[in-house]
């Protein structure tokens, strides 16, 4: 017996077979597969001016979901932008895509900039913690303890209190 959209010559048993899933998650195949860009010859891959451009660009976009938990055809759609091209004409010689998107999201501007073209929400504006010179020491020790009670698989986490900890020595000066 054949059915409509097979071939003629496919097997009963080919036509009633169940196709079988891909067990990966979406972000699994993501994570697998490299990151092209639809735009060689503007935006960011167009204004790189490197022999491993794709490699870069692949690091970049990826560096962007991670940042900014955006999908992939964020990230590229943000990178094949002019704001991708203006992100490019900010590397410096030999900074992988991910050291250049880390460098960028940390100036505000910047931070900005990318954050409105991805269309996400503003970034919370900082607060300004009083406290005490009396209190640092028991802020230190409290911090210490958070630092040593994180596991090293939470890194950001991890970097996150060392800068606090740095910018309350600098605060003891």
């Amino acid at each position: 017996m054949h059915r409509a959209g097979f071939p003629p010559y496919t097997s009963e048993a080919e036509q009633t077979a169940i196709p079988l899933m891909d067990p990966r998650s979406s972000s699994e195949r993501v994570a697998m597969e490299k990151i092209i860009t639809r735009n060689e010859t503007w935006g960011f891959y167009g204004t790189l001016d490197a022999h491993d451009a794709g490699v870069i660009y692949d690091s970049a976009a990826r560096a962007l979901m991670e940042r900014y938990d955006l999908g992939a055809d964020q990230a590229r759609d943000l990178l094949d932008s002019s704001l991708g091209r203006h992100i490019a004409d900010q590397r410096r010689d030999g900074e992988s895509g991910a050291d250049l998107v880390t460098r960028l999201a940390a100036q505000r501007g910047w931070a900005a900039g990318i954050r409105r073209a991805a269309g996400l929400p503003k970034a919370p504006a900082p607060i300004k913690l009083v406290i005490e010179r009396d209190e640092v020491p028991v802020l230190r020790f409290a911090l210490d303890h958070a630092l040593s009670s994180i596991s090293e698989a939470h890194a950001e986490d991890r970097a996150q209190l060392k800068a606090l900890i740095t910018r309350l020595e600098a605060t003891q000066r």
